[in-house]
Order: structure tokens, then C-alpha cells, then sequence
């Protein structure tokens, strides 16, 4: 708080302003104020030195959504939450697209993408793997007959969504 002396004009003996944060507001110590104003101030926007995704990597399934989420990193190496200013962007938004501003990630097309945030001219970068969804395992084989002490080889497959397959084992 910073606080006058004695107001000529205004009868008053003292005036003080308060401040905090984000206002700011004058009182005095006689009953002739005529008007008490707040004033916004504007907060101090935390300086970032660098940019980092929680995660080395994403991974997502083509159809399904996840967060790729960044922080900032302070000078003294605390984190904060990166604020609705950020950007993000995808490298191939056909494989992997990105909300710009909330980061949501949403899997495309089979492949791998860069995701970029950027904050106050700093940026981080992470790769995205896309898959396809699995939807079960079965045999190669639908029906196993077998005689008590032979062996039998068969194969697994993936089947993943679309009806694509893919052998699992040797």
C-alpha cells in the first residue's frame, strides 16, 4: 500500500491506495471523497524459457482422441499450464490432427506426425505414432482337431478395425 500525506483541496488528512494483484483502489480518511475508482492491472505474465510435452512420445489409435499436453517451464523450473494463447500444430494433419488451442489430439490415418506447441516464441516438438484399432486376436485355423499327445502349429492374427489382419506369431 503507499500512502500520502495531507490533500489540500479535498479536506482530506490522508490518503492511502491500496494495491494488489489486479486492482487498485484510493480511500481517505475524511467524508469528502467524491468517487472511488477501481483500476484493473493487468497481472504479470509468467516469462517461459522453454516448452516441454509431458510425454517423450504419443500414441493413438486412427478414430480416437487424446491430450497432448505441454507445459511451460519457468526460469527457477517450476512448470505452469500453457494458457489458451498457445498454439499447436501437426506436421501431417491427414495422420494426426490437433486442436490449435486446447492441444486435443485426434488419430487420422495410420502413420506418424509431429506435434508442435508454441508459447511466447518458444517451441517443443513430439512425435505421434497412429494405429489402427485392434478388434480381436483369433487363430488362422477355425477349428482344432487333435488326436491326445500330437501337436498342432497355428498362427494368430490381428484383426484390426476395417477387417485388415496381420499375423502375431512365427
Amino acid at each position: 500500500a503507499y500512502t500520502s500525506g495531507t490533500f489540500n483541496s479535498g479536506v482530506y488528512t490522508n490518503i492511502t491506495i491500496y494495491l494488489s494483484d489486479t486492482t487498485a483502489a484510493v480511500a481517505g480518511s475524511k467524508h469528502y471523497i467524491d468517487e472511488i475508482q477501481l483500476i484493473e492491472v493487468p497481472a504479470a505474465v509468467p516469462q517461459v524459457s522453454s516448452i516441454a510435452f509431458e510425454e517423450p512420445a504419443y500414441a493413438v489409435n486412427s478414430g480416437s482422441q487424446i491430450a497432448a499436453v505441454a507445459h511451460g517451464v519457468l526460469a527457477d523450473g517450476t512448470s505452469m499450464t500453457l494458457p489458451a494463447e498457445a498454439v499447436y500444430a501437426s506436421s501431417e494433419p491427414n495422420i494426426a490432427s490437433i486442436d490449435a488451442s486446447t492441444g486435443q489430439l485426434t488419430g487420422v490415418d495410420v502413420g506418424t506426425a509431429l506435434i508442435t506447441a508454441i508459447y511466447q516464441g518458444k517451441s517443443a516438438t513430439v512425435p505421434v505414432t497412429v494405429s489402427k484399432r485392434l478388434d480381436h486376436i483369433q487363430f488362422g485355423s477355425n477349428q482344432l482337431y487333435m488326436e491326445a499327445g500330437s501337436s498342432y502349429s497355428t498362427v494368430l492374427q490381428a484383426v484390426y478395425e476395417g477387417g485388415t489382419t496381420a499375423v502375431i506369431t512365427n
